[in-house]
C-alpha cells in the first residue's frame, strides 16, 4: 500500500540533489522493510543545464531506493524552466500515494523524519501535517 510519497522538485543543482538522496537515503535506513515499501519517492526535474550530472545522481538513486525496497520511484523532467510553484503543482497533481511529503532538493530529511511523519499518518489520519523543529542541530550527509 502506497502511504507516502516524498516528492522533490530540483532545478538546476544536482549537488543539492544528491545531498538530499543521501538523507533520504539514511531516513528509508532507519525503516523496516515494511516501512519502506509504503513510500514511494517522486522527483519534478525542470532544469535547463546540467542534464549529465542528474542522469548519474537520479540513476544512482534509483538503484539504491529499489534496493531498499520502496514502492515506487519516478523521475519526470521536463527540460525547460516553468517556475518553482508550477513545478510543485505539477508535483503535487501526479502523486500516487494517500500522503505528500514536498522535500525541496535543497532540504535535508533527518534520519527519523519517515518513521516519524508515518506513526502520525497510520495513529491520527491528518489532513495535513506541517513541519517544525523541536530543537536546531546540524546534520552533515557528505
Amino acid at each position: 500500500m502506497r502511504v507516502l510519497e516524498v516528492f522533490i522538485p530540483t532545478y538546476n543543482r544536482p549537488i543539492e540533489l544528491a545531498k538530499c538522496f543521501r538523507s533520504l537515503e539514511n531516513a528509508l535506513l532507519y525503516l523496516d522493510s515494511s516501512d519502506r515499501s509504503a513510500v514511494g519517492i517522486a522527483i519534478n526535474d525542470n532544469s535547463t543545464d546540467y542534464f549529465g550530472e542528474y542522469e548519474e545522481v537520479i540513476e544512482s538513486f534509483k538503484v539504491r531506493a529499489e534496493e531498499l525496497g520502496v514502492s515506487y520511484f519516478e523521475y519526470r523532467r521536463t527540460g525547460f524552466n516553468i517556475g518553482g510553484i508550477n513545478n510543485i503543482v505539477g508535483g503535487l497533481y501526479s502523486v500516487k500515494s494517500e500522503y505528500v511529503w514536498c522535500l525541496p532538493d535543497d532540504d535535508l530529511a533527518r534520519f527519523d523524519s519517515l518513521s516519524i511523519l508515518l506513526s502520525v499518518i497510520r495513529s491520527y489520519q491528518p489532513n495535513f501535517i506541517s513541519g517544525a523543529w523541536r530543537k536546531k542541530s546540524v546534520i552533515h550527509y557528505g
